[in-house]
Order: structure tokens, then C-alpha cells, then sequence
């Protein structure tokens, strides 16, 4: 009989693709000053945005994501009934930037720092994808002029702060199931756990992520299921536990939602009822942009993977959104991961990246003018048409 030996023992494990020899790539740019500087600038547009809207806006905050968070963990600080306390303070994570940053004005310069924050690290992972200068600029002033991330970053952290821990989750996906960066893997699965903790509609959005790894150009093709396992596993474990502390209470599997199944319902039958209306083709456009150029450029596969993304994000209606916020998600969703997920030839890549950039970003300025904050806009950037409304999000 007989035995293997170490070295044959993991010849089967020896991944098609790797990061680097060494397993670390260095950050970019290399200098810790410049790294922040860069995050600093990219902050910038979005600051002024913010320091504009509150001097013009008449009703500055109205009826937005931060003021419904900033009032529910109010009210909810004192409650001694833990059913109550589950309601206010969940998802945990959501609840922090209101602890942390106690004003309306606070939350919008921390999610305009959490921008440039972002979008720096996104900067980051183009650059380790090989894809030219001029390339990563279209995409990230495609994404600094775009009203959707401009007001996410404005009147909703928790949506936001979900997107981004999203967006990093999404970048660590690529390294682990396509250039089996082991420890990648492992921070994907904390960094979409963390979204889910933010925002409860990126549940859904990271169950689907786990979903669209098994579809990249995997470094270990025998590994699929495994990895979609460690992806999904911290969002399935802390989703089971919220469900599981509302039914001891009593109060219900769905009480960390705050919703309940006939309100789900009614979501679904109003979204069923008009399958053609407005919002439902402008949360399609997107992906059917991104579906007819990856298929131009012969990589149909990236189509697939945004229509799961965008599918996640439309789960967002079941839990009080309207259908033009859920557009407005999937729109951002798949304008930030046509630029991370990647393709079979850098230059394919780099073709659909631009082409991608320019097209969604048309799509996103047409879902911008259809929701409700339409009329903010004109107050933020020409002082006229006042008239405050609800925003992008929902009420958090």
C-alpha cells in the first residue's frame, strides 16, 4: 500500500492564479500621507455638496434616512423592554454613526468621508487590476457626479456605510475566489457580515454575492461551494440570531427588519401588479447595460452576475422601500461592480469597465430624476426650487 506524501498531498490544491509570490500586495499609493491625502480630495466634492445643501436648503435634513435614525435611536435609548430595544438598535452596526455622530449635519460629513474613503479604496483594487489611469478616473468621477451616491452619502450612513462595507466585501470576493488570497476570503465573509449588521437590506445583497463568486474565473475550481460558504456563512449566522432573539421575545422572527409578513406581501403584489411601470425598467437599465456590452466584448458571464446583484438589491422593497430607492441601489451596485469584478483579458476588462462607467452612469442620472429629492438637487446646486422630501434609502 502506498502512501502519499506531503508534496503530492496538496499537488491538487495548487491554484491556477495567484495575487503575488509573497501572498501581500502593497497598498497604492505606497505612502501612508498620500493614501490619505488621496481620500482627503475625493471627500472633498462630496463635503462641499453637503456644506451647500445645509446653507441653501430651507428645511435642511427633512424627512431623510439620517433624521428617522438619529429620532428612532432617541426614542429608543431609555426603553427598558428588549423587544423594543431589538427594534431600535437593530442591525446593531446601523445604530453606531448615531451614537457616534449625534446631528443630521455630523452623519452627512461622516458619509462624505466614508466616500472619499471608498472611493480611494476602489482607486486601489483598479490599479492592482491593471487598468490604466484615465481608466480608474472615468469610473471614479463617473461615481463623484453621480446624484445617487451623492445623496446616499448625504442623508442615508446606513445605506452607504452598507454599500461601501459591500463594496470592499466585493473587492475581497475577486482576491479569494480569483487569486487565492486565502485571507481575503476570510474578510469578505467579516466585511459583508458587517454590511448586514449596517443595513438589513444588504441581507439579501450578500446572500447573492456569495452567489455571483461562484461564478468568476475561480484560481481553485473545486472549491466553489466551499467558498461560498465562508462568504455567506458570518451574514447567515448573524441574520439566524437576530430571527431567533425576536421569536424568544416574542415578538417575531421579523421583528429586526421592522416589518412583518403582510407588509411583504403587499410589497410583492404592488411589484407584481405593474411589471412594466417606470421604476421597475429603470432598476432593469442598469443591468441590461451592463448584460449588452459584457456580451459585446464576449463575457456574457458579467451580465449574469448583475442581475443577481440587482435582484438582491430590489429585496429591498420588503422591507419598506419604494421600488425607485431599489433602483437607485441597484443602479450604485452595479456602477461600483462592473469595476471590480473581473473578466478573461485585462483589455476586456478595460473596455467594459469604461464603457460600463459611461452608460450606467447615463442610466443613474435618469433614475436620479425620477426620485423624489429631484427638486433638493436644484436647492444644492442652483439655490432654486426648495422643496424637501424623502430620501433615497427610505427611513432607514
Amino acid at each position: 500500500m502506498s502512501v502519499l506524501s506531503g508534496q503530492h498531498l496538496f499537488d491538487r490544491d495548487v491554484p491556477r492564479f495567484l495575487e503575488s509570490p509573497a501572498g501581500v500586495l502593497p497598498p497604492y499609493p505606497r505612502r501612508t500621507w498620500l493614501r490619505w491625502t488621496m481620500r482627503g480630495i475625493l471627500a472633498l466634492p462630496l463635503i462641499a455638496v453637503v456644506v451647500r445643501y445645509a446653507l441653501l436648503a430651507p428645511e435642511p435634513w427633512h424627512d431623510t434616512a439620517n433624521q428617522a435614525l438619529l429620532a428612532r435611536v432617541r426614542d429608543g435609548a431609555g426603553a427598558a423592554d428588549f423587544g423594543q430595544l431589538l427594534t431600535t438598535f437593530s442591525p446593531p452596526l446601523g445604530a453606531l454613526p448615531a451614537l457616534v455622530l449625534p446631528t443630521e449635519l455630523l452623519l452627512a460629513l461622516g458619509g462624505a468621508l466614508l466616500g472619499g474613503f471608498f472611493l480611494q479604496g476602489l482607486d486601489q483594487a483598479m490599479f492592482r487590476r491593471g487598468l490604466h489611469g484615465i481608466i480608474r478616473l472615468v469610473v471614479i468621477v463617473s461615481l463623484l457626479i453621480s446624484p445617487v451616491f451623492v445623496l446616499l452619502s448625504a442623508t442615508d450612513i446606513t445605506m452607504f456605510g452598507a454599500i461601501v462595507l459591500f463594496g470592499f466585501g466585493l473587492i475581497d470576493i475577486v482576491r479569494f475566489e480569483n487569486l487565492a488570497n486565502t485571507q481575503a476570503g476570510f474578510r469578505a465573509g467579516l466585511l459583508l457580515g458587517a454590511a448586514a449588521m449596517t443595513d438589513v437590506r444588504a441581507i439579501p445583497l450578500v446572500l447573492t454575492v456569495a452567489i455571483v463568486g461562484t461564478l468568476l474565473i475561480h484560481s481553485r475550481p473545486q472549491a466553489r461551494a466551499a467558498n461560498a460558504v465562508i462568504v455567506a456563512f458570518p451574514t447567515v449566522a448573524v441574520t439566524v440570531a437576530l430571527a431567533l432573539a425576536g421569536v424568544i421575545i416574542g415578538s417575531g422572527p421579523l421583528t429586526f427588519l421592522r416589518t412583518d409578513t403582510t407588509s411583504a406581501v403587499r410589497a410583492i403584489e404592488a411589484l407584481v401588479s405593474d411589471p412594466l411601470s417606470e421604476p421597475l425598467m429603470l432598476y432593469l437599465a442598469p443591468v441590461l447595460v451592463v448584460a449588452i456590452t459584457a456580451g459585446v466584448f464576449g463575457f456574457a458571464r458579467s451580465g449574469v452576475m448583475m442581475l443577481l446583484i440587482a435582484v438582491g438589491a430590489l429585496a429591498g422593497v420588503l422591507v419598506g422601500s419604494p421600488l425607485i430607492s431599489a433602483a437607485a441601489l441597484a443602479y450604485l451596485l452595479v456602477h461600483i461592480s462592473v469595476a471590480i469584478l473581473p473578466t478573461e483579458s485585462p483589455a476586456q476588462h478595460a473596455a467594459i469597465v469604461v464603457m460600463c462607467a459611461v452608460l450606467v452612469g447615463i442610466v443613474g442620472w435618469a433614475v436620479a430624476s425620477r426620485l423624489p429629492e429631484a427638486q433638493e438637487w436644484s436647492v444644492i446646486f442652483t439655490g432654486f426650487g426648495p422643496g424637501p422630501s424623502p430620501t433615497v434609502g427610505g427611513t432607514g
